[in-house]
């Protein structure tokens, strides 16, 4: 092939450039090319084609996306205070800290927490032939409408967007109150939304797990 062809998939602009090959040190050839992306460029998928100078044979090479992005202005996290596990916790203090990336803090800037509880599965190193879900009910119901019920009660919305204002050290807390209890380990999910000032709203996640007890039980069967 002689021609390296780019295509944007859907207009079909395309643009193209002479290869260069030269031999390699096993007896075979290659090619290096390098493609500017123009400023204006269409935001989508590119197909890249080496084709012959006649236009017959074409072999696809790979392909590419342009799209465009903003950088963010502000970093951050949300984070549970303590860090020991939460063992049949009722309420949870959260911290939440944003700064700049360029370094100091986001003061005064208000931040929207939410968080929610789904299922989670254990599964814990050297113990593979252990099961670590509590057994379902002989009676429960089965088929679809049972299924969907359990996915329905899977996760779990138990904060939605509490406001927080930051100091001036571009720090905050609050508390998550009134935490399910349940009979099996689930996950806590936090997320603290802000606006960044580069338009976009930008959301900090984290999560951790909800113990329903100190000790978790396995059971192991023979088959």
């Amino acid at each position: 092939p002689a021609v390296l062809a780019i295509t944007h998939v859907g207009s079909g602009q395309q643009f193209t450039q002479p290869l260069a090959w030269r031999k390699t040190a096993t007896g075979g050839l290659s090619a290096e090319s390098e493609f500017a992306v123009p400023p204006a460029a269409k935001l989508g998928l590119y197909q890249v084609e080496l084709r012959g100078d006649d236009g017959g044979h074409a072999y696809a090479s790979g392909s590419f996306r342009v799209e465009e992005f903003r950088l963010p202005v502000f970093e951050g996290r949300v984070t549970p205070v303590a860090d020991k596990p939460l063992v049949r916790a009722r309420s949870v203090p959260v911290d939440v800290q944003v700064n700049y990336v360029s370094g100091g803090p986001a003061a005064r800037l208000p931040v929207r927490v939410s968080a929610m509880v789904r299922g989670k599965a254990l599964q814990f190193a050297d113990f593979d032939a252990f099961s670590f879900q509590p057994p379902r009910k002989r009676d429960a119901p089965g088929g679809s409408d049972g299924e969907e019920g359990a996915a329905s009660q899977d996760q779990r919305l138990i904060a939605d967007k509490l406001p927080l204002v930051l100091n001036q050290n571009g720090a905050g807390r609050i508390a998550i109150d009134d935490l399910p209890r349940a009979p099996q380990a689930q996950e806590l999910v936090l997320e603290a939304s802000y606006a960044d000032p580069n338009g976009e709203v930008q959301t900090l996640r984290s999560s951790r797990t909800l113990w329903p007890a100190a000790v978790v039980a396995g059971v192991k069967t023979e088959g």
